[in-house]
């Protein structure tokens, strides 16, 4: 009887035993998936955080190449307006220049009143007239040789800021003396207009 209890409370340890055995072995199983788990769920984190470095700082570099690209164009831009504006101003200075000679020799009151002084002084000084019609010398200077061209005066100007009409009489002495000689040096011509400009301007 005593032998038949024995091996009855053996077998209930054993029972026990395996049961807490098999408890532990779940639980250890249970605690190995959870932390299976946890390290997937950091390994996750840790590689979604990288991947949103990466972005950040591929965002950053195209953020810095779009920056230099405005600072570029822009830089680029300003050269081409300053550019622009000298051109500007030097084609509205040539323009004006242009204009206030053609409206000088489209005004034949005043192409009239600048050839009758010639003609009456014979000599002329440029910054003179020019202030007396309103405009620069070298617009008086410019306006002349296209008088000149166009065959209605003939003048010969001086480094002293004179100008001198020359009449065809005047012309002809230098073409008879030039004819005469054959070659006359550009002293000698020079001195020739000289002595006209020097007799009826002194």
């Amino acid at each position: 009887m005593q032998q038949q209890e024995g091996g009855k409370q053996t077998k209930d340890a054993k029972k026990a035993l395996a049961k807490a055995l098999k408890k532990k072995e779940k639980a250890e199983k249970k605690a190995e998936v959870e932390y299976q788990r946890e390290v997937r769920k950091k390994r996750e984190e840790e590689r979604m955080e990288n991947e949103r470095k990466r972005e950040e700082e591929k965002r950053r570099k195209e953020e810095e190449e779009e920056e230099k690209a405005r600072a570029l164009e822009e830089e680029r831009r300003r050269q081409e307006e300053e550019e622009y504006k000298k051109w500007e101003n030097l084609i509205s200075v040539e323009s004006e220049g242009e204009g206030v000679k053609e409206a000088l020799l489209n005004d034949e009151t005043r192409v009239g009143e600048l050839l009758g002084r010639l003609e009456r002084e014979k000599v002329c000084v440029v910054d003179e007239v020019a202030c007396e019609l309103g405009v620069t010398s070298e617009e008086v200077v410019s306006a002349l040789e296209t008088l000149e061209a166009e065959g209605r005066v003939l003048v010969v100007f001086d480094d002293r800021g004179k100008v001198m009409v020359v009449s065809e009489a005047e012309a002809e002495a230098v073409a008879r003396v030039v004819e005469k000689e054959g070659r006359i040096s550009l002293a000698k011509l020079t001195a020739m207009c000289d002595s006209m400009i020097d007799l009826k301007g002194e």
